[in-house]
């Protein structure tokens, strides 16, 4: 611990630091915490910044992390980005062997949740863990949409039973619990949350209204999103242009029952 720094021991076995903010020792931006112990413990900087954590390993023994801890941090850097989550290719490139990677999910160091997708077990579970870890599974590309999308945005009190994913012409993986959509999406057509990404409003109406959802569900829809000043008559008559002509009939019913 660097000079002016306290430790104490609480009577639960906790450690207890005050750290000064020394650049190496906090990183709070990453969430890393370099400590010479592994359990318990709170952490309070001068500024009044407090990060409370209980994940033993979150922690890394010394200041100067040897060649494991080094693997262990910079793996945990990919998975903060993740909601938790990190692919095995992404521990191989990292420099976790495959026979490494069997080793830490037979310690119970990592939790297996799919084929070649791992999960940190410390991680606190969120409502958007579902969809982190499907973006995840598609290598990346796929994108939130259609019912799930929907619901991500509140315009629909239906919580869809599987994840439905937009993933480019030519995606080959197939899973029972995700319903695939093919096509491609602009960026405009494209919201990040975090880790993964989702169809904007408008994109989301635009599919909805192209697929099987009843008339009376896309007007409920297109009626909740311009009330909540989501999107504009305008921006959807704009919509219906390069839109098919069943979306872009319903659309247009929607719009014409919302301003009744």
């Amino acid at each position: 611990m660097s000079a002016g720094n306290t430790e104490r021991e609480l009577p639960d076995g906790r450690v207890d630091y005050v750290l000064d903010a020394t650049p190496g020792i906090v990183d709070a931006a990453q969430g890393y915490v370099y400590l010479n112990a592994r359990k318990n413990f709170s952490l309070t900087n001068h500024s009044h910044m407090k990060l409370k954590f209980s994940y033993s390993s979150f922690c890394y023994g010394g200041r100067v992390p040897g060649p494991s801890q080094d693997l262990r941090r910079q793996l945990h850097k990919v998975a903060f980005g993740q909601s938790g989550y990190f692919s095995a290719a992404q521990a191989k490139e990292v420099g976790y062997s495959y026979q490494a990677q069997k080793y830490h999910v037979d310690h119970g160091n990592w939790l297996r949740v799919d084929r070649g997708l791992f999960r940190l077990p410390e991680w606190p579970s969120g409502p958007a863990d579902t969809y982190a870890r499907w973006v995840l599974w598609s290598g990346g590309v796929g994108v939130i949409s259609h019912d799930s999308a929907l619901a991500v945005h509140g315009l629909s009190d239906v919580n869809p039973a599987r994840v439905h994913l937009t993933v480019p012409v030519g995606f080959r993986a197939r899973d029972d619990a995700v319903i695939l959509h093919t096509g491609r999406l602009a960026d405009r057509d494209i919201e990040r949350r975090g880790s993964w990404q989702l169809t904007s409003v408008d994109r989301t109406l635009l599919d909805i209204a192209d697929g099987d959802t009843s008339q009376e569900i896309v007007d409920q829809t297109v009626s909740d999103a311009l009330e909540r000043s989501m999107t504009t008559p305008r921006r959807l008559l704009r919509l219906t242009a390069n839109a098919s002509d069943r979306a872009a009939l319903r659309l247009e019913r929607a719009l014409t029952r919302a301003k009744a």
